[in-house]
Formats: structure tokens, sequence, C-alpha cells
């Protein structure tokens, strides 16, 4: 017959020496502040628990354990989902049609090629400066400043 370890201490003692020792909140909230300094811990109970965090463009936001939390990017789900960084395409792009003269504004990169017809590359070339603005686009448009 095995002898369990379980047999032989009692639930108490066992729960200490296999689990790690559980945090109290002024310890998740050092540890949460100094890798998201912007942000902090309202709410915590265990690890593996949901954690409540005071975001300061979001207000308090339920996160779905303390390390996902850690390991996260950002720290709050909700900027994880909508990130305030504006993307490289986000660029304002204004364009001179040669011929007619009209200029035509578009928010960004994609929604201009889509317009003109071409690749996205080739307004990204043209904006990093690798080819001069003067050049016209499809022998027809011209970038704006």
């Amino acid at each position: 017959m095995k002898i369990s370890i379980f047999w032989l201490y009692n639930a108490f003692i066992l729960e200490r020496s296999i689990m790690p020792k559980s945090l109290s909140l002024q310890d998740v909230q050092l540890r949460f502040s100094s890798k998201f300094p912007d942000k902090t811990v309202l709410k915590f109970t265990k690890n593996y628990e949901p954690v409540t965090i005071q975001c300061p463009l979001h207000g308090s936001v339920v996160y779905g354990n303390l390390q996902a939390a850690m390991k996260s990017s950002t720290g709050c789900p909700e900027c994880t989902r909508n990130p305030e960084k504006p993307s490289p395409n986000a660029v304002a792009i204004r364009l001179e049609d040669t011929e007619t003269g009209e200029i035509y504004e578009f928010a960004s990169t994609l929604a201009a090629s889509k317009f003109i017809g071409c690749s996205n590359s080739t307004l990204a070339v043209r904006l990093s400066g690798r080819t001069p603005f003067d050049r016209l686009i499809r022998y027809r448009y011209r970038l704006v400043k």
C-alpha cells in the first residue's frame, strides 16, 4: 500500500509548503506600480482571481487575474484593446490632382492609396522622403505638404 503525502500532513501545513506565500494588497500595489507607474491596484484577493485596476484613461477596470495583468504590455485590458498610439497609416494626406487642380484630403495612406489605385508602399516611400514629393503618382497625383 502506498502512503500519500496528503495523509501525513494536515491541509494547512501542506498548503503553506507547496503553494507560494499569499501576497498582501500593499505588496501587489508596490509590484504593479513599479511596472505600470500610472496605474494602481484597487482590489486584490488571490493571485488567480480577478483584480480591479484603476486606469487614468478608463477608470476602474477588472482584469482576469494578477498574473495576466503583470504579463500584459499595458496593465489595463481596455488600453490593450484600444491603443492610443496612432498607427503608421493614420497620417493625414493631401493629394493634388494635376489635371483638374482639385486637392483631396485623406485620413490615412491606406485610404489615399485605394482612391488612387496604387499600393500603400508607394505613398509610404514618398512620405519617408526617399522619393521626392514633386514626382507624380500614377502620372497624375502629387503629394501636398
